[in-house]
Parts: C-alpha cells; structure tokens; sequence
C-alpha cells in the first residue's frame, strides 16, 4: 500500500505529464509536502503564497517546462488542487 506522500506525488506527475490537467490531493500532504514534491520534480515558484481571510486559503503560482501552474486550497477545510493553468 502506498503512504500519502507518494500518492500525492504520483497525481502530481500526472499533472506534469499532461495526463490530467487537475487532481485533488486534500488531506494528503501539507502545503510545504506539495511544494517539496513539486520542487523534486524541477518546478520553481513565479510569486509567493498568497493568502485571504478566515478560511485560509491559498494559492502558490508555478513554472515547470514553461508551463504554469496552480496548488491552491482551503486550511480551514482541508482542500488542496493542484492544476495546469489554462490560457485565457
């Protein structure tokens, strides 16, 4: 059986390798966990964590291959996505 850290690992590759373009890894790993992987795999952060209110949530913007991309999520209830941006 696989522990958290490679699962959420795994799904983020599958982010990386264009397999999906979003995962959920709530309750998985931490934030600073996610950002180890990421940064594992050759991701650099474009800005720092940005924050709002009560609900703690979170959004840390990434660059990897000339590619963005998303973990954001939600302290207070446990969520975190990681995603490919989509252009606009």
């Amino acid at each position: 059986m696989m522990d958290s850290y490679e699962e959420a690992k795994e799904l983020i590759k599958k982010v990386i390798d264009g397999i999906e373009t979003e995962v959920d890894i709530s309750l998985m790993v931490a934030p600073s966990s996610a950002l180890s992987i990421l940064r594992g795999f050759g991701a650099t952060e474009i800005d720092l964590m940005n924050t709002n209110g009560w609900q703690w949530d979170f959004w840390i913007e990434l660059e990897y291959n000339k590619e963005k991309y998303t973990l954001s999520g939600s302290g207070f209830y446990g969520e975190m996505i990681f995603k490919k941006k989509r252009d606009i």
